[in-house]
């Protein structure tokens, strides 16, 4: 596993997304897979105060998985204050969120805790600053941001302690990330984290034109709202592209899309959201070099991806969703 730098850290490529704690995934299921990927080499697990079936709950089922091993870990969290009310005391709000994240987390600190989503009353520059009075006191130890819109992004001060991490979504098939955030993160020490790596299943070769979601995949169990957001005609026809060319050369898609992403330039790692441990190795496993003309080939097959984000900006991929849970 390798692993890269954070701040004044160093975490793996492949970071543990925790979305499914409480959800999807039981308890021990939980667990299991928290023990699988520290046997495997992972040493970062992305949780929100949101995540689980009610508030806190992920966080909840993460602190308890750790346990002991806690120290083997770096955690980011998120707070995710409430978009409908007026945030009347910035960082008294934040500190309050850190508080109850610690307490369900069963830790004294977090490695980094990020605003969850954009907040109409919350401008990123005052959390940036409450970030930096968590950090004074030893209760983080960076700040971070995630889907936060490309125009924030100058208000905040990249590569500091404070705003030390961006989480945006990047995939094969959502390459709107290269003409915002990338640029932005890229001449700055700012670690930058890619959501939806696989696209939520999208990327590993099981979803096909003129079929429905498998049975039991994420899209088939949370829902056809979901489905439709993803199994558009833009990413089919991408994916029948990537289809061909993993005929062509023998890769898998899910070798083809986490390989060209972590080789991507400014990609610190991909946050993975595995069902079982076993998936997770499989997962791992497809990650390896890439030379120069196969990453060629991947950046045409996914080219509209990228010619769509620049036609559109990056609001349509990169605001919250509310059919889930990032």
């Amino acid at each position: 596993m390798e692993h890269r730098p954070l701040g004044s850290t160093h975490i793996s490529s492949v970071v543990l997304g925790c979305s499914n704690f409480g959800r999807l995934l039981s308890e021990p299921e939980a667990e299991r897979l928290v023990a699988a990927s520290l046997d495997l080499g992972i040493t970062a697990f992305d949780v929100a105060e949101d995540y689980g079936r009610h508030h806190g709950h992920a966080e909840t089922v993460l602190g308890r998985a750790l346990g002991r091993r806690r120290h083997r870990a770096v955690v980011l969290s998120k707070v995710a204050l409430d978009p409908e009310r007026p945030v009347l005391d910035v960082e008294a709000s934040i500190r309050a969120a850190c508080t109850a994240s610690l307490a369900r987390l069963g830790t004294d600190h977090l490695e980094v805790l990020q605003l969850h989503r954009p907040h109409p009353h919350l401008p990123v520059d005052e959390v940036a600053g409450a970030f930096d009075a968590l950090i004074a006191e030893g209760l983080i130890a960076m700040g971070g941001f995630s889907i936060t819109p490309a125009e924030d992004l100058v208000a905040l001060p990249l590569g500091s302690r404070a705003a030390a991490v961006v989480q945006v979504e990047y995939s094969a098939l959502c390459r709107s990330a290269e003409h915002t955030t990338l640029p932005r993160c890229g001449s700055t020490s700012t670690a930058l984290l890619a959501y939806y790596p696989l696209a939520y299943g999208l990327l590993t070769g099981k979803y096909r034109r003129g079929a429905g979601p498998p049975q039991g995949s994420r899209l088939d169990v949370l829902g056809p709202a979901l489905a439709a957001r993803w199994l558009t005609e833009a990413n089919l026809t991408i994916i029948d592209s990537l289809v061909g060319l993993c005929e062509e050369t023998g890769w898998t898609m899910t070798e083809l899309a986490l390989s060209w992403l972590l080789g991507r330039p400014g990609v610190t790692a991909a946050v993975l959201g595995a069902m079982s441990a076993d998936q997770l190795r499989r997962d791992l496993a497809a990650v390896r070099p890439m030379q120069q003309w196969l990453i060629d080939a991947v950046d045409r097959c996914t080219e509209p991806a990228l010619a769509r984000a620049s036609a559109r900006g990056s609001a349509d991929h990169e605001a919250p969703v509310v059919v889930e849970v990032h």
